[in-house]
């Protein structure tokens, strides 16, 4: 409407997004369009919001534990052995898995880390783990590798990946702006938008073998329920997008549907991460108990506090998404306890280019501790800048010649100090 694109318009500027290869490694050179809701738009928006909820309670309530003993039912009768318990899923342990779980909102802080991730490292010999957002962040990574394919040299492709993330940013952001104009303009319209950007983030191959998507499939029969599942095969670029649509559909929240019809399960499928169920409780314990915690919830992963709703939203399709061998490395914002729960009603179009912002920045700290030591980096630290202005403590003999200086001044510290005492002592 006329309104909405007036009211869009006065809440933007132009965006300034910088691909000189010196900022490479050191930031997203991205700039959001959308400024930040003024305070009374906002907090008039959370009251809205608040309001609906306590309207829709009642029924939220019914639905949440329908779908509770449903699936309390099922795991107690063991209806689901076969699936839970697949054989061989084809994993080595030379695997290195990009593991993407669903974060809702933070969705945004996942592209950035992405950014970084692909910018920096050539990911195109990885497998690929997505549910939710993640599934999302698995198409963005797929996207990149086409930018970075055929270039030169990996300084190169650095240089090719950063530019076409921030162009995809830029589309990004113009898009969002109109619908993120005020606090509730996402329920319900994320999915319309989600698939209009689908078509820009959709790669013109999918690789078979290495992407893996986590959903919850609609289970039919005496005890119907939504159980775990995941999907590997994609026989067309549309297989994909349709899972990708399955995995991200949170009812209300993201779009109108509660489910979506798959092709490859002859089933309906909802999101990998279902907010309308306990039961997410009763798996995260008993992945605890029986140690799969360690694979479906590491420990890294969250800090203990109000983030372990996310590996607790995740685990029971983690369980079936990831690959049992090999390395898994996650994207998310809760490695290093970032998620903050007062910026759940921030769901702005500002904030969510900050969040992309804060995302590079996070994969970048990552980084400088080694996180992603199990990737191939595509050139040198200091050709890609992520330690300019800094000693290039990775090479080994960088590494032996601090190790020299620290001994000798050490040394040289104890030897003044035993000096000092025998002086002290002829003087006595």
């Amino acid at each position: 409407s006329n309104g909405l694109s007036e009211r869009a318009a006065a809440m933007t500027v132009h965006m300034t997004a910088s691909s000189d290869k010196g900022d490479i490694g050191l930031s997203a050179g991205v700039t959001p369009m959308a400024r930040p809701w003024p305070l009374g738009w906002a907090v008039l928006g959370v009251v809205l919001g608040l309001c609906l909820i306590g309207l829709a309670m009642p029924l939220l309530v019914a639905i949440v534990l329908l779908q509770t003993l449903l699936e309390t039912v099922r795991f107690v009768a063991n209806l689901d052995r076969d699936t839970r318990t697949a054989g061989d899923d084809g994993s080595t342990d030379q695997d290195v898995t990009l593991v993407m779980p669903g974060t809702c909102g933070y969705i945004f802080w996942q592209l950035g880390m992405v950014h970084y991730v692909c910018e920096q490292f050539d990911t195109s010999n990885t497998k690929l783990a997505g549910i939710s957002s993640g599934a999302i962040c698995a198409q963005f990574i797929l996207k990149l590798e086409e930018a970075a394919s055929g270039a030169s040299s990996g300084a190169e492709a650095a240089a090719r990946v950063r530019a076409h993330a921030q162009e995809i940013f830029a589309l990004l952001d113009r898009r969002i702006a109109p619908v993120l104009w005020w606090p509730l303009g996402f329920l319900g319209r994320m999915g319309l938008l989600l698939d209009d950007l689908g078509k820009y983030l959709m790669p013109k191959i999918v690789p078979q073998g290495r992407i893996r998507i986590g959903v919850r499939r609609f289970t039919g029969g005496k005890v119907p329920a939504l159980v775990p599942d995941v999907v590997t095969n994609f026989a067309s670029v549309e297989d994909f997008s349709s899972a990708d649509a399955a995995t991200s559909c949170v009812w209300l929240v993201v779009r109108l549907e509660p489910v979506r019809w798959l092709r490859q399960k002859c089933s309906f499928c909802c999101d990998g991460c279902n907010p309308f169920s306990f039961f997410c409780f009763a798996e995260y314990f008993h992945h605890l108990r029986t140690g799969l915690a360690e694979r479906t919830a590491p420990r890294h992963t969250f800090t203990g506090g109000l983030d372990m709703i996310y590996p607790i939203w995740n685990c029971g399709v983690m369980e079936r998404t990831l690959p049992k061998r090999g390395a898994h490395i996650w994207l998310t914002p809760t490695v290093g306890g970032n998620l903050k729960l007062w910026n759940a009603p921030r769901f702005s179009g500002w904030f969510a280019g900050e969040q992309y912002r804060l995302g590079y920045d996070h994969a970048r700290g990552l980084d400088l501790q080694r996180y992603f030591s199990a990737l191939s980096r595509r050139a040198p630290l200091k050709q890609a800048g992520l330690y300019r202005g800094r000693r290039d403590y990775s090479n080994p003999n960088s590494q032996a010649t601090m190790y020299v200086c620290v001994c000798v001044c050490v040394r040289a510290c104890v030897a003044v100090a035993v000096h000092q005492q025998a002086h002290r002592a002829d003087l006595d």
